[in-house]
């Protein structure tokens, strides 16, 4: 992704994004392996994103419960990184909506 900044003079600020849904089988070592070892550092980039797809895992079993906990395993691994380099994990809920509000629905009693 390449964008504008709104620096003076004017540059460009390029990140890579790499992205897992959660339950992929590579989730705690693409940031390593795919990210950083083949993204950033052949192109010589210093950001990147760790992007992680999330869902309730009522509708994605297999999905972990606390997404923040996940945050946090994730932004370890970034830290781990090295100071040269700047990974920020960002966890996306993509849960359906409309399932989390089905779950809260109870039915009415017939007086």
């Amino acid at each position: 992704m390449t964008v504008p900044t709104a620096t003076h003079p004017a540059t460009t600020a390029r990140v890579i994004i790499e992205a897992k849904r959660v339950t992929n089988d590579t989730l705690t070592t693409g940031m390593h392996d795919q990210l950083i070892q083949q993204y950033l550092i052949p192109t010589g980039r210093r950001h990147g994103i760790y992007l992680v797809y999330w869902a309730k895992p009522e509708q994605w079993p297999g999905s972990p419960a606390d997404p923040a906990q996940l945050s946090r395993e994730l932004e370890q691994q970034g830290a781990q990184a090295g100071d040269e380099l700047r990974i920020c994990p960002y966890i996306l809920d993509i849960s359906h909506p409309q399932a989390a509000a089905a779950q809260n629905r109870r039915p009415r009693l017939a007086r």
